[in-house]
């Protein structure tokens, strides 16, 4: 008989998913804020916008309280 050995989380559609919770990959909240600074350097307000709205949809489904506030911030700061 097989004994198969379980990670205790997943990593599956930019999420670390554990029993009980669920968290952002690292490494998609470094892509996103690297891709929001580039968005306020350049003005591309448009894009920020779109982008803004696609990563809070994201983000609703993990627990991620710091990185909302963070887009909260961004929003209501540049008025986005």
């Amino acid at each position: 008989m097989a004994c198969f050995f379980y990670p205790s989380r997943y990593k599956f559609l930019g999420y670390r998913i554990w029993k009980d919770y669920k968290l952002l990959r690292k490494q998609s909240v470094v892509r996103a804020k690297r891709k929001i600074n580039k968005y306020l350097l350049n003005n591309d307000n448009q894009k920020l916008t779109r982008f803004l709205a696609s990563w809070h949809g994201h983000i609703q489904w993990s627990n991620s309280y710091n990185i909302k506030c963070y887009i909260d911030n961004i929003i209501k700061r540049f008025k986005v």
